[in-house]
């Protein structure tokens, strides 16, 4: 029995790991590292299914006055609030994952580009939306940029991929913030 019960704790202690090398402490999200391991995995779907695949990546706007304004812990908030935001407006079978700092990236499974365009406009409108919760209502409004890019039939390597979604969320900041900008990928 003692030996069963070590190897029960040892097992869950290895799920613990495992999770803690996958997950975002802060925002709760898959982490960058999740990301690189399943992109080609995901890519590799959509091109035998014969279906889209697109890729957001999101960026929260003046972030850095922000923590410069209201302190790295209202950064945290935000950001937190944000993920929730996001995650709670994509589809199940979507995944969201803290890039790094406050970027943000989704990837939208079997999603053409007009789908893509809808939810990256949800994700838009939800994260500027009113705090719900009383602790939000503290924290400043935030606005946010994404740069869409979709791969037809997922051909497109994963990584052309994500350098074109990189561009839209450039071309999205450098035409004013607080927008989506898109593309389309053979």
């Amino acid at each position: 029995i003692v030996s069963w019960r070590l190897d029960i704790a040892s097992h869950r202690d290895e799920q613990d790991l495992q999770a803690m090398a996958r997950i975002d402490p802060l925002t709760g999200l898959l982490n960058r590292r999740s990301m690189d391991l399943s992109l080609d995995d995901h890519f590799e779907r959509a091109q035998s299914t014969g279906q889209p695949i697109s890729l957001l990546m999101c960026d929260l706007d003046h972030f850095k006055k922000l923590n410069d304004q209201h302190g790295h812990a209202a950064g945290d908030r935000v950001l937190k609030r944000t993920a929730d935001r996001i995650a709670a407006a994509v589809r199940d079978s979507d995944l969201v994952f803290r890039y790094g700092g406050e970027e943000i990236a989704v990837l939208l499974q079997d999603c053409g580009p007009e789908t893509a365009g809808r939810i990256a406009e949800k994700i838009r409108e939800s994260v500027k939306g009113p705090g719900r919760r009383a602790a939000d209502a503290a924290l400043p409004t935030v606005t946010i940029s994404i740069g869409a890019a979709t791969s037809s039939y997922g051909r497109t390597e994963p990584r052309k991929v994500l350098a074109a979604a990189d561009d839209c969320l450039y071309k999205a900041k450098n035409a004013g913030r607080d927008r989506v900008a898109q593309t389309t990928l053979a």
